[in-house]
């Protein structure tokens, strides 16, 4: 089953697509973009025209929508997101707010926005913007949600005020994604702070950082998925980064990998099987993660060039010399007036393209670490 801007479709083991539901919202809001499985038979659709539910076996929907009349429904038909938590509970972001919507009542609970807590410095803030982004469910049945202005929220279940956690320093930094893996780490991706990662001993936040530091303070981060092997798959803005939750040990795929940022969207899911789907402009990303290879790591880079004020002060030009990888430059005199060098590395990679690789290095005496 698929959700795409123009409706809700339905693409069978022969590959023949057959369209469900059609969106009725205006052309340039959000199209049917999360689907959620309920009850046996039952699936919820999120649409900015109100909550879709189709029915597997009938091959029917209905549609619940925004009643003036009726203070028990849903308070507008935005819906950004959907998460069903058993019970016939299905957790309902908004536009503005979050609801608790009875699936066999049809009724809706409203959610209020209480204190602010956690690491953030500004503290004084309130959700100004409670447009929900996404939502997850721990073992322990609190609900996690990521709203759009930076603040992430906890409710337990039998509560009805969100309190709100204040993750970042920049209020104007979204939450992205959220995501609770199999061993019941909670991930939630930043639009400019990176990746978080939750510590329960610590009950706070801290950012996590690859071993070969694709990931920063400032990354973006689109999406969140794991695979069938537990690996952790990051979508950033133009590639796709896997990661070990273990070791820290990554691999980023991009363009050269066929991963073309410009024409997908922020819309993922894991499948039953392990598999991960990304959306895109006409179509969508299908990754199996047993059918891509690991990365071979670079070999040590070797020294081409030294500068002192942008002047080369001395070029190796014998490339093929295998004893360059290994080579270590003489020590380079500063005047008091040359303030800055320069070294010029080389290296080879027939896989990626510059952009997806990483060079590190270290000033010893200088950098601490």
């Amino acid at each position: 089953y698929i959700g795409s801007f123009n409706g809700f479709w339905r693409k069978d083991n022969a590959g023949k697509l057959e369209q469900l539901i059609t969106n009725t919202a205006p052309a340039f809001r959000p199209g049917m973009r999360v689907i959620e499985e309920g009850e046996p038979g039952d699936l919820w659709i999120s649409s900015f025209d109100g909550i879709y539910l189709f029915n597997t076996k009938t091959n029917s929907y209905s549609r619940f929508t925004h009643d003036p009349d009726d203070p028990s429904s849903i308070s507008n038909n935005q819906i950004h997101t959907l998460k069903y938590i058993g019970d016939n509970q299905l957790v309902v972001g908004l536009r503005e707010g979050l609801e608790i919507f009875n699936t066999d009542t049809k009724t809706s609970r409203k959610i209020s926005f209480g204190e602010v807590v956690g690491s953030g410095v500004n503290r004084s803030i309130l959700v100004y913007d409670p447009r929900v982004e996404d939502i997850e469910v721990d073992g322990e049945g609190t609900i996690w949600v990521g709203t759009f202005n930076s603040n992430l929220a906890y409710l337990d279940l039998e509560g009805d005020t969100l309190i709100t956690w204040n993750i970042g320093t920049r209020i104007n930094t979204g939450i992205s994604d959220i995501h609770l893996d199999s061993k019941e780490r909670l991930w939630v991706g930043t639009e400019s702070m990176g990746l978080q990662l939750f510590d329960r001993d610590k009950n706070d936040f801290s950012p996590f950082i690859d071993n070969n530091q694709f990931l920063n303070w400032y990354s973006s981060i689109v999406s969140i998925n794991e695979d069938r092997n537990g690996q952790i798959w990051v979508q950033l803005d133009d590639n796709l980064l896997k990661i070990d939750p273990e070791s820290g040990a990554s691999n980023l795929y991009g363009e050269s990998w066929g991963v073309d940022g410009s024409t997908w969207n922020s819309w993922s899911s894991s499948a039953k099987n392990g598999n991960i789907y990304y959306g895109g402009h006409g179509g969508y990303y299908l990754i199996d993660p047993d059918q891509i290879p690991e990365i071979p790591p670079l070999p040590r880079p070797p020294f081409v060039s030294r500068f002192i004020l942008d002047n080369q002060i001395e070029a190796i030009s014998n490339l093929n010399n295998p004893r360059l990888s290994t080579a270590t430059p003489s020590s380079i005199e500063l005047d008091y007036d040359q303030n800055n060098f320069a070294i010029q590395l080389g290296h080879i990679d027939y896989i990626s393209r510059s952009s997806e690789r990483r060079l590190q290095f270290q000033l010893k005496g200088h950098d601490l670490s």
